[in-house]
């Protein structure tokens, strides 16, 4: 069994006077402030006292729960003490990690005509959320509610870029044998989950291959080393919990361990709040410029791509009996971590001397039935007499190509997060060496009634959804290289009726 030491490690419990205390802080803010901007707009309108017999402000329409990956609106209502709209207040939102605020993204917005304020929001990750809003005057005029968020993380799906929230804390995540709510671990779940490759952290990617080519001479070596994972583990039961080992499971790759974690957790999380943190090796750089998987000698192909990959930790609950190992448990967390021979180059553009360098995904726009736009019509209304005709969705990548020499695509691969499966469709064109080049294809086809995934499977009003789209080919030296870019669509009627 492979080991893997711990990188670091913290371990907080948390103390009730603590949330009293920051609420105390909180409510002193609300009555001082009257706001989180901490700016100057005049937000006018209906201004509540501290009174909860004037007024109200609540949850009109949230869902309760939402698929991982997919968006769903919600309403604030907020009423005067007569049960009046209240127009033109500011109300303030923020959400938990794992549940995104794609609208409003600064989290502040005033109500219309009616007394309220509309949103969109996104599970990124699987688990319990929550979401709350409150008023700028009136420390006591906020609302709570939750979240969940429920099956896995599609693979491809790296969130939603640019949305808010988050501002609340971590929640509560979970899985399907893992967190608050399974059917053994209940109160033991992940907070929070980053990578780090070599030297850059809160990374997306795992660097493949090594290159000897950047600078601007093309003759120094590329920054590369391990990548890790770090875990925040949160325990709510009142028992200790230890993990001793971790798996590593890879879509249509493979699964990899189990790898003991030695004393990285050592001493367990400690019961009632307790948190602790564990590094966990997920490649090895290797002398060659190549990297394994964790656990095993074999070797990460640069063209792997985006994948959903597993970490499953193998635990024990303890009994407080020396001679009782305790309850087994299992906790698993999902991440999107794309695979490829990044650039990680800090001078001369990764491979500008030499054919060994890497292309990188550098932009991914879409045009929707041959018009620049970020939402794709998907179902056909009628326009008087006639009706609209659903066309197809195209997208434009644009690629920087730093391996010294032209790459030959071969095919591309396209993901709608959370809508049908993969799929690659083969197309040969040429990137020319140097950055701003650009390659175009097809992300969903029109029917003329409607919109299809190149799988066949209908999109449906489904709203912002992540696309990814990873371009594959070889350059001059006949090695496969590969560049992956994502972007959301906002995928709904839209009315082009003209």
């Amino acid at each position: 069994m492979a080991t893997f030491s711990e990188y670091n490690m913290r371990r907080k419990i948390l103390v009730p006077f603590v949330a009293v205390f920051f609420a105390a802080i909180a409510v002193a803010t609300f009555v001082s402030c009257g706001g989180t901007s901490g700016g100057d707009k005049d937000f006018s309108g209906t201004q509540f006292v501290a009174d909860d017999s004037v007024g109200s402000i609540f949850f009109k329409t949230l869902p309760s729960t939402i698929q991982t990956s997919r968006t769903a609106p919600f309403l604030v209502d907020v009423r005067d003490g007569s049960g009046s709209p209240v127009p033109e207040i500011e109300i303030s939102c923020d959400t938990e990690q794992g549940l995104a605020l794609i609208e409003p993204t600064t989290g502040r917005e005033i109500t219309d005509n009616f007394g309220s304020m509309s949103g969109i929001l996104g599970c990124a990750s699987p688990g319990s959320f929550q979401i709350g809003c409150r008023l700028p005057i009136g420390a006591n005029k906020r609302v709570f509610s939750r979240v969940t968020c429920t099956g896995e993380i599609p693979d491809g799906f790296v969130g939603f870029p640019g949305a808010g929230g988050g501002g609340l804390g971590g929640g509560q995540q979970s899985s399907d044998d893992a967190g608050p709510g399974g059917t053994s671990t209940e109160g033991f779940g992940i907070l929070s989950k980053s990578l780090t490759d070599g030297l850059i952290e809160k990374s997306s990617s795992v660097d493949t291959n090594q290159v000897n080519n950047c600078g601007s001479e093309g003759d120094d070596t590329e920054p590369f080393g391990d990548a890790v994972v770090t875990i925040d583990f949160v325990n709510e039961t009142n028992s200790t919990i230890s993990c001793e080992s971790y798996t590593i499971t890879v879509p249509s790759i493979g699964t990899f361990g189990p790898i003991s974690l030695g004393a990285a957790i050592s001493g367990g999380v400690a019961p009632n709040g307790g948190e602790a943190s564990v590094s966990v090796l997920l490649a090895a750089a290797q002398g060659d410029g190549t990297k394994t998987w964790a656990g095993s000698n074999t070797t990460i192909l640069s063209s792997t791509g985006f994948k959903n990959t597993t970490f499953t930790f193998s635990c024990n609950k303890d009994t407080g009996d020396k001679a009782d190992i305790g309850e087994s448990l299992t906790i698993s967390t999902s991440f999107g971590i794309g695979f490829s021979n990044v650039n990680r180059c800090t001078e001369g553009g990764g491979g500008s001397g030499g054919s060994s360098g890497s292309i990188t995904g550098a932009s991914l726009d879409f045009l929707d039935s041959g018009v620049a736009s970020t939402s794709a019509d998907v179902t056909a209304t009628a326009c008087g007499s006639e009706s609209e005709n659903i066309g197809d969705l195209t997208f434009t990548m644009g690629i920087n190509n730093g391996t010294g020499g032209s790459v030959t695509v071969s095919s591309y691969n396209v993901t709608v997060a959370g809508v049908g499966s993969a799929s690659t469709v083969s197309k040969t064109a040429s990137l020319a060496n140097g950055s701003g080049q650009t390659f175009t294809g097809t992300i969903a086809l029109g029917t003329g009634t409607s919109k299809t995934t190149l799988g066949g499977t209908t999109i449906t009003a489904v709203g912002n959804t992540s696309v990814t789209v990873l371009v594959t080919g070889t350059n001059s030296d006949g090695v496969t290289v590969s560049a992956t870019a994502t972007n959301t669509v906002n995928f709904t009627e839209v009315d082009n009726c003209s």
